[in-house]
């Protein structure tokens, strides 16, 4: 049997911001309860680490997004606050969200 993933598109507006990442754990994206879609791209050249429950995002407590890669979330959307901390300097996100 195989198994394909299902992807449903949210209709409506999406907006992207550019967010500096610095190597001390702080907010990157609000908590926003209207909100249906969550990417966020590392666009930087160090790997971030994020940590949905708004805590403290550290590299043992967070997902992990290498440089040139994305985490997304389309269907059971995270609409609480998201922190966020850089590996080793400063790298920038592109947080898109709808």
């Amino acid at each position: 049997m195989t198994r394909q993933a299902l992807f449903i598109p949210r209709r409506g507006e999406h907006t992207s911001t550019i967010v500096d990442v610095t190597t001390a754990s702080a907010e990157i994206l609000a908590a926003d309860t209207s909100r249906g879609y969550l990417e966020i791209q590392n666009i930087g050249a160090n790997n971030v680490y994020i940590d949905l429950n708004a805590g403290t995002a550290s590299a043992t407590n967070g997902l992990t997004i290498t440089p040139g890669n994305s985490y997304f979330q389309n269907i059971s959307v995270h609409t609480g606050a998201i922190t966020g901390i850089a590996a080793t300097a400063t790298t920038k996100v592109c947080i898109i969200t709808g």
